[in-house]
């Protein structure tokens, strides 16, 4: 099962992902669990760790491991579309680069133009793909 959730990146990861109103999967996991998040960005695998410890995923203190996933899209995505592509990209490079792992968890940020007034403005957001191992 995959679930996507879209949230701000000026938010932390930690406060995005640990929100009690994120769409998270049901999926829980153990003290021996493994996390893999497709990034070795230290605050995206630090913002997983947290979550995973302050309950999200229901398992405090799995292992959180982050591999090198590459997205397979622009430097800065543009819109919805890439963006989600670029999370599922990682997400399915992070399967094979680290298999057997419980979680995966894929963040991709992307500019996105929303319109305000008086004039459209621009906003970095991030996709959070998430998917249990069966």
């Amino acid at each position: 099962q995959v679930v996507c959730s879209q949230r701000e990146s000026h938010q932390t990861h930690v406060e995005a992902m640990a929100s009690p109103d994120a769409s998270l999967p049901s999926a829980e996991v153990s003290r021996s669990a493994r996390v893999v998040v497709a990034s070795t960005a230290a605050m995206k695998i630090g913002a997983l760790r947290r979550a995973v410890d302050d309950g999200c995923f229901g398992g405090a203190g799995a292992l959180v491991e982050g591999v090198k996933a590459p997205s397979g899209i622009n430097e800065q995505p543009w819109g919805h579309e890439e963006t989600i592509f670029g999370a599922m990209n990682r997400l399915a490079a992070a399967k094979e680069m680290a298999p057997g792992a419980d979680l995966y968890v894929a963040i991709e940020n992307g500019i996105f133009e929303v319109a305000t007034s008086p004039e459209p403005r621009c906003f970095d957001l991030a996709w959070v793909v998430v998917e249990a191992d069966p």
